[in-house]
């Protein structure tokens, strides 16, 4: 596993809850954010890496896919062509 760096407000609101015990409903709301953010971010660089490690360039495509429409990246604004392809016509 690697590290994760958290916000500074994220470490005080955990540190407070924890050893403080501020259960405050505010506080709550701001960790449960916090962390589902990072969880979503960990997430997107899985997906990312996974795009530009897979094994065959079907399992790269479907990879990238998943990771472009988890980071919210609209059809419109999207490559038409797979790394490879864009990678191919880069070298030609």
């Amino acid at each position: 596993m690697g590290k994760v760096t958290l916000d500074e407000r994220l470490v005080i609101d955990l540190m407070c809850w924890h050893l403080e015990g501020l259960h405050e409903p505010d506080r709550e709301q701001r960790i449960k954010a916090g962390l589902q953010a990072k969880l979503d971010a960990i997430g997107r660089r899985r997906m990312y890496t996974q795009s530009r490690t897979a094994a065959t360039p079907e399992e790269r495509e479907k990879a990238r896919q998943a990771y472009l429409d988890a980071a919210g990246i609209h059809e419109d604004f999207r490559w038409s062509q797979t790394y490879e392809e864009r990678r191919q016509q880069h070298d030609d």
